[in-house]
């Protein structure tokens, strides 16, 4: 072998050495577009977890009410707690006046500006109807 094959063949070249960078690079902001994603998401769950635990507050809360204290209340009211916007709703159903159903629904914005909107739904009777 010659020697100036030999000393040819050690090291990388400075084209080398430039491509492998920019192959770095682009795994780096393609890394950081999806860390922004799972944080967009983090928060989105979280808001839909927080409406849902204050969406099943309040229809614990009018479940656990007397069935006429329940239908003396108004029959639409709203909250707002933590930037939500929660909504209850009192129906008496029209031929069966021993029967209530109670809406809740829990309304948000998200980072992006949609509205978003969580609801539950129950049938209430006042006991044991004949």
């Amino acid at each position: 072998m010659s020697p100036n094959l030999i000393l040819r063949q050690c090291g990388l070249s400075l084209i080398e050495v430039v491509v492998s960078m920019l192959i770095l690079a682009v795994g780096m902001i393609s890394g950081l577009g999806m860390t922004q994603a799972s944080q967009i998401g983090l928060d989105a769950g979280r808001r839909i977890s927080a409406a849902a635990a204050l969406a099943q507050a309040k229809m614990e809360e009018e479940i656990s009410m007397p069935f006429d204290g329940l239908i003396q209340e108004p029959f639409e009211n709203q909250d707002y707690p933590e930037g939500f916007i929660r909504t209850r709703t009192i129906q008496i159903d029209a031929p069966y006046p021993h029967f209530a159903t109670i809406h809740v629904a829990v309304k948000w914005t998200d980072k992006t500006n949609r509205t978003h909107t969580l609801a539950l739904a129950t049938i209430r009777s006042k006991g044991v109807v004949p």
